[in-house]
């Protein structure tokens, strides 16, 4: 098995298929750029015979096939190969040479981008059906492993299907983003040794992203690595945006305007406002797209307190994305205009840099909950979270706290998030304007539970009197690095 590193919990979901006594049937999905194609290869290249097929974009049946026949010489046959007309033939070929292998070896056959494959009217999901529940299932050493980047597909065709698939599955794997700890311990595996906060500044820019991590080059700071991914001639990153959002959606334009409709306004839209927001029509094509865009891992919906399910907000909460609509896409011109080596340093301090840091830190705050109510000792008595907004009014002014954590225990954490690149102090007035906050929350909702202000930040704050008297907890950007 080859390195790799922050993936324990889905390595011992591979061990069990591994060790398993009967036929096993994986669907692995998630994120472009996740890794989940290194995850399969670097795995189960040595743990028998593997043989892996991807699928290409955009290709018809018949280069489908023409690659599969390649593939099968290549990886299992070494002889000539008869024309392949159809999936059911290609299946039959596999078969033919899975029997040659002897049954004392595992035999793990890997589909790779497998909505790519089933284009219309091409007859593989029916073949592929035929050949798990007619002869693979039967196996006592066999693995079938499927594939896909459109998370919506895979979920819809293999996870929920109806047909001869239905229940079939015996693992699945939604492959996630490293979280913080995940990316230390993925760039530390390639001896790339930052400090926290460079890895959480590094973080709010490209995400956990297992790609964009192995462009990061040892002996670099993190300025100079977003300079150097994002901002130099021929950078990787300058184009990933359509290329991303091409190869993982059909009609992806308007995906395109819903997230960049979100990324102008931080504080979230309701349906009603995202609709208004792109000029659009509500329709079952506009949810469907909003549901891509969710399982993609590229929006998340947060509920309003005390409101229907249907009533809460859309955010933006993919970090590339949103880095690139603040930053890349108004600095370079399709990778062509060079600028000065340090342009990304140049920037830090600035109003808008603030801003933007601001909201990215909310962002992976709210991605890194499990480790906040684990912090905060409440992981049997958390039941939610969610939002709040109290709309402006004449007499005062409007309201909303980002991040509530809802409790069983008769009591809530009203968060507020904030990013400050050291150890923060708190005034009399801030004080006081936290206590107004959470009395107005208070009266507002008619909450009869126990509210409990909650600062959190990278550094944490001083705790003088005007602390103590504001907040009663804080939790540190250490807690997002711990197991």
């Amino acid at each position: 098995m080859g390195h790799i590193f922050g993936r324990e919990r889905e390595i011992g979901i591979l061990d069990k298929l591994v060790e398993s006594s009967k036929a096993e049937f994986l669907a692995i999905y998630g994120r472009r750029r996740v890794g989940k194609t290194f995850l399969v290869d670097s795995y189960f290249r040595d743990k028998g015979v593997y043989f892996h097929f991807t699928g290409m974009k955009g290709a018809t049946l018949q280069e489908h096939l023409k690659i599969f026949r390649s593939a099968v010489k290549r990886r299992l046959s070494g002889g000539e190969i008869g024309k392949i007309s159809s999936w059911i033939d290609a299946f039959e070929i596999l078969i033919d040479e899975i029997e040659k292998i002897d049954q004392e070896q595992k035999v793990i056959i890997f589909f790779d981008e497998l909505p790519w494959i089933d284009t219309r009217r091409s007859g593989f999901l029916k073949a592929l059906e035929h050949f798990w529940n007619d002869y693979f299932s039967r196996k006592t050493n066999a693995i079938l492993v499927v594939c896909g980047s459109a998370a919506s597909w895979m979920i819809e065709k293999i996870v929920h299907n109806k047909g001869g698939l239905h229940n079939r599955l015996t693992a699945k794997m939604r492959l996630e983003p490293f979280t913080l700890k995940q990316t230390k311990d993925f760039l530390e595996g390639r001896k790339i040794h930052l400090s926290d906060k460079q890895i959480i500044d590094l973080y709010l820019a490209v995400g956990g992203v297992a790609k964009y991590l192995t462009y990061v080059e040892k002996g670099l700071s993190t300025p100079q690595i977003i300079q150097h991914l994002c901002f130099m001639r021929d950078s990787p990153l300058v184009s990933e945006y359509k290329i991303l959002y091409s190869s993982l959606f059909n009609n992806y334009h308007i995906h395109m305007e819903i997230v960049e409709a979100l990324a102008k306004k931080r504080s979230g839209l309701t349906h009603s406002e995202l609709l208004k927001a792109i000029q659009r029509t509500s329709g079952g094509r506009f949810s469907s797209v909003l549901e891509e865009l969710s399982e993609a891992g590229f929006i998340s919906f947060i509920p309003t307190f005390n409101k229907k399910k249907k009533e809460g907000k859309y955010y933006l909460v993919d970090e590339y994305t949103f880095f690139y609509l603040t930053w890349i896409k108004t600095a370079t011109i399709d990778g062509k205009n060079a600028l000065s080596s340090d342009h990304w340093l140049s920037l830090h301090g600035s109003t808008k840099f603030s801003a933007w840091a601001g909201f990215a830190f909310e962002t992976l705050c709210k991605k890194h909950i499990s480790e906040m109510i684990h912090r905060l000792g409440i992981n049997t008595v958390a039941a939610s979270i969610v939002h709040w907004v109290c709309p402006h009014k004449e007499s005062q002014e409007g309201l909303q706290i980002d991040l509530i954590i809802d409790r069983n225990d008769n009591a809530m954490n009203l968060c507020e998030i904030k990013y400050y690149n050291s150890v923060a102090h708190f005034s009399s007035e801030s004080a006081r304007k936290m206590n107004a906050r959470r009395e107005r929350f208070r009266v507002l909702t008619r909450s009869r539970k126990t509210l409990f202000n909650t600062l959190i930040s990278v550094y944490g704050a001083e705790e003088n009197s005007h602390y103590l008297e504001a907040f009663d907890n804080q939790i540190t950007a250490d807690a997002f690095f711990v197991n």
